[in-house]
């Protein structure tokens, strides 16, 4: 008997951040595996359609942050379906998702903990889990000179709000990645800024070997976003044995703990914070990330069992 077949209904954007790729290859070594790419959010990208998913006789389908239109859902055949939302997809939109996951039986799979919190408050069936990358060989410098890694990629975690948080502090480097996410517009610091503070402006797309090239020259690096589904850019650099600056809310203070592995900060009324201690914060984010990848490999397992499991109605927990 062949392995059962597996579709996978994802956003297309991660297609390129190559951020799900720990999922898919998972999924890879126990299914037979199909991806479709969801490009809706494009000006001129096409929805997802019933069709495509009925075509290929799935016995398992995992819509990942996306999920098709309510008149295209209902046409599915698949009856094991299930929903990996993103934290900050449902804050922006929550009544539609839970009217859908409870309309069609949608079985949910989540990375948040709060997101989770959400789901399983509400009585839907969910699981939490917790991923963590491998931990990547670097030698850290014993040094808390500040040398900062910020991928600018919204407009309300811009350069205003960096230069908030470091108050009187004026770093020996900032990497600042001008590379916006769709739709966003993003206010680049002043020609003065730029000799004050010694900023390096590196603008548009990066093969990934300058990315962590540039990545891994810094001990300190910026979540470039208020909410998180995952925050695979963080997570990445933490692997790495830098610390984070993020904002308090999730999905990054279910990692960072303030003053231990990184700094969190009010988003509203953010504050300098006081980086004396920095080198010990990245000795400990590269801790945490080994004792975190660790955990998430001894629970893959229980992610395929439930991602196989028939439906229970009720059946709200962590894995």
């Amino acid at each position: 008997m062949g392995k059962p077949v597996f579709v996978y209904a994802g956003h297309s954007y991660h297609r390129l951040t190559s951020s799900t790729r720990f999922l898919l290859d998972l999924l890879e070594k126990n299914y037979r595996l199909s991806v479709i790419w969801d490009d809706s959010w494009q000006p001129s990208g096409k929805a997802l359609r019933a069709s495509q998913i009925n075509d290929l006789n799935p016995d398992i389908v995992l819509f990942f942050q996306t999920i098709p239109a309510r008149k295209e859902l209902k046409k599915v055949k698949c009856k094991r379906l299930f929903l990996a939302p993103m934290h900050d997809h449902v804050v922006g939109n929550p009544q539609e998702i839970w009217s859908l996951v409870r309309s069609y039986g949608l079985r949910v799979l989540n990375f948040c903990r709060a997101t989770h919190a959400i789901f399983a408050g509400f009585g839907y069936e969910s699981r939490y889990v917790q991923y963590w990358p491998e931990p990547q060989i670097r030698l850290l410098s014993a040094t808390d000179k500040l040398e900062i890694f910020f991928w600018a990629r919204t407009r309300e975690i811009g350069w205003p709000m960096l230069k908030s948080l470091l108050g009187s502090a004026r770093p020996a480097r900032i990497i600042f990645r001008a590379a916006a996410d769709p739709g966003q517009a993003l206010e680049l610091p002043s020609s003065d800024e730029i000799r004050e503070y010694n900023i390096e402006i590196v603008s548009g797309w990066l093969e990934k070997s300058r990315y962590l090239e540039l990545l891994t020259s810094c001990n300190l690096f910026v979540a470039p976003r208020r909410h998180e589904g995952i925050g695979q850019s963080f997570l990445e650099a933490m692997s790495y044995g830098l610390a984070v600056i993020a904002p308090d809310s999730p999905t990054m203070n279910e990692y960072v703990q303030h003053g231990r592995n990184g700094y969190l900060y009010d988003f509203d009324a953010p504050t300098p914070l006081d980086f004396s201690n920095l080198h010990a914060l990245c000795k400990q984010a590269a801790a945490d990330v080994k004792d975190g990848h660790d955990a998430w490999r001894s629970r893959e397992r229980a992610i395929l069992d439930y991602l196989a499991s028939s439906p229970s109605l009720g059946m709200r927990s962590a894995l």
